[in-house]
């Protein structure tokens, strides 16, 4: 099948640095891509966080398969030069096709998690915020979080975000206000900053919305608007807070 090289791109940028490096979690050191005939889509996660991603079109229908991320970003390093890239299955490889260079890559062995079984379906509690502060946020309070959870607090009132961030040794804090759309019952909610900052880097979008059910639920994160030509959806699972 063939697809526009800047589509390619970016499904890839959008999932690409999500997969787990881990060599003991052999199932998710892989990018699941589903082709559905309407659809092309990808899927990455280490456990802690998930991206799902992917663009409507007609495509040919086939086979899902689990492929090495570093195969993914070596087809688009050379998009640049070309229009198009062009996707071939056999039985135990994927061939990628940019102009002249062809790519081969095995595929893995192995099976993806059921992850649609995993995406909530009941979090009603929204949060719209600017990407660029939500970021800049982060990172101001992740420098006195703990140096191996990062814990940030996520702490949501009527239009408001507060993110906090506290020393284990030290007694240091932070806090950062971050103007936001949330009109929910108050909510407090802690992440690892590092995952929180990780997905924000797939966003392509000015605002983002966060959808919120417990405190320890899976959150999900999306853009805000919705794009209107394919899904983008990443889960983040939050840190217990201490009481």
């Amino acid at each position: 099948m063939e697809i526009a090289s800047s589509t390619f791109a970016e499904l890839v940028s959008k999932i690409g640095g999500l997969a787990s490096p881990e060599d003991n979690r052999p199932d998710l050191n892989g990018v699941l891509v589903e082709f559905r005939g309407d659809e092309i889509r990808m899927v990455a996660t280490n456990g802690h966080l998930m991206g799902v991603a992917g663009i409507k079109g007609a495509f040919a229908k086939g086979d899902s398969v689990v492929v090495l991320p570093s195969a993914l970003r070596y087809a688009t390093s050379g998009l640049r030069q070309a229009e198009k890239i062009e996707l071939g299955i056999a039985r135990t490889q994927i061939v990628f096709q940019v102009g002249n260079v062809t790519v081969f890559s095995r595929l893995l062995e192995t099976s993806f998690p059921k992850y649609e079984d995993v995406i909530p379906s009941n979090n009603k509690k929204k949060l719209v915020v600017r990407k660029d502060e939500l970021q800049q946020g982060l990172r101001r309070v992740d420098v006195v979080a703990d140096n191996i959870t990062h814990q940030v607090r996520f702490k949501l009132d009527k239009g408001l975000l507060e993110l906090q961030a506290q020393q284990t040794v030290g007694g240091g804090k932070a806090q950062v206000r971050v103007e936001a759309q949330y009109d929910e019952s108050p909510l407090e909610v802690g992440f690892n900053a590092k995952y929180v900052l990780e997905i924000l880097k797939t966003i392509n979008a000015e605002e983002i919305e966060m959808a919120f059910d417990t405190p320890l639920a899976a959150t999900v994160v999306k853009p805000n608007p919705e794009p209107p030509d394919g899904r983008h959806l990443c889960l983040v699972m939050p840190l217990r807070l201490p009481s």
